[in-house]
């Protein structure tokens, strides 16, 4: 990344921002400054997920409630552009893959391992926490993963819902000759039954009350579908 990228950092940005229940606009706020620890991400690639939707169409999830404006959003891939005090010189103008959750450091579940099971997780786009529907980002470098040429900005995107998929062959000891049943056609319901088949298992099943999602399913290389 040259010098003259870096100074084409603008003071203030584009941000997608609800308000409400279908209550959505494009809005300028200033460019957030990385602190310690710290860096500012230049963001390239968002997914959507459907704890998005639910948020705008019936402004909250379960005891989460969209109270004031919030910015949504939390599957991004990104470039580092500026650094905060403390961080890796060799980040800048690397293309990262943001992980959304930020846990307390010194929470009983961080100290044991378990910092994804952390009550007090900051979490992208989970009110009252912004998420990344805009142009720039500040995220600790320490969740923002390094990804490869090789791997698209949008596929950069995808590796936070992937990881669940990863995450859920690992918790059900999935290895060569499973047979696996995928409860949900989804998203990440496909994901998991691909991270399944990456594994090893040789027959993955899914089920769903949809037939469109089960035909999906099918088309991906569900072994058997039923709804």
């Amino acid at each position: 990344m040259s010098v003259d990228e870096i100074r084409e950092i603008p003071d203030s940005m584009r941000a997608s921002v609800l308000h409400g229940i279908g209550d959505l606009t494009v809005e300028q706020r200033p460019v957030p400054q990385p602190g310690p620890g710290e860096v500012l991400v230049r963001v390239l690639s968002v997914g959507v997920c459907g704890s998005d939707t639910h948020y705008y169409e019936h402004g909250r999830i379960g005891p989460f409630a969209v109270e004031s404006s919030l910015v949504l959003g939390h599957e991004p891939s990104g470039r580092v552009v500026g650094l905060g005090p403390g961080t890796d010189p060799s980040l800048l103008g690397a293309r990262v893959s943001l992980e959304p959750g930020i846990p307390e450091p010194f929470s009983p579940q961080t100290l044991a391992g378990r910092y994804n099971l952390d009550p007090a997780v900051r979490f992208f786009a989970t009110p009252p926490v912004d998420g990344v529907f805009s142009e720039y980002a500040v995220h600790p470098a320490a969740f923002c993963h390094r990804v490869p040429d090789s791997v698209s900005d949008d596929a950069a995107a995808l590796l936070e819902p992937l990881s669940v998929g990863i995450a859920a062959s690992r918790a059900a000891h999935v290895r060569l000759g499973s047979r696996v049943l995928v409860a949900g056609a989804g998203p990440i319901g496909l994901l998991a039954a691909a991270c399944a088949e990456a594994a090893g298992a040789v027959e993955v099943a899914m089920t769903d009350m949809r037939e469109d999602r089960l035909e999906v399913a099918a088309s991906w290389g569900a072994s058997r579908t039923w709804a």
